[in-house]
């Protein structure tokens, strides 16, 4: 069976979410701007690129996993945990 468009956009995105997040866990328990977590994680400076990445941002916020306020993004408190627990093992 052929990968479909929305399953092989669904890879790409759950892709960027990881990379969104490892970056979040590697800079905590800093609080990083929407525009500095773009500038990590962006190749170039592409209108889908920064698109993709609020995209994940906003996912992985709507999930639970991140907070988002006033632009300013950090980790929660029990994702920051879980990242400390992993780190450790």
């Amino acid at each position: 069976m052929t990968p479909t468009l929305s399953a092989t956009s669904r890879a790409n995105d759950e892709q960027l979410e990881r990379a969104v997040l490892l970056h979040l866990f590697f800079e905590s328990p800093a609080m990083l701007t929407d525009d500095e977590v773009r500038r990590a994680l962006a190749a170039d400076e592409s209108f889908a690129e920064r698109d993709a990445i609020d995209r994940a941002v906003r996912d992985l916020a709507a999930a639970g996993v991140l907070r988002r306020v006033h632009g300013v993004v950090a980790l929660t408190r029990a994702a920051a945990r879980t990242a400390h627990l992993l780190e450790r093992s």
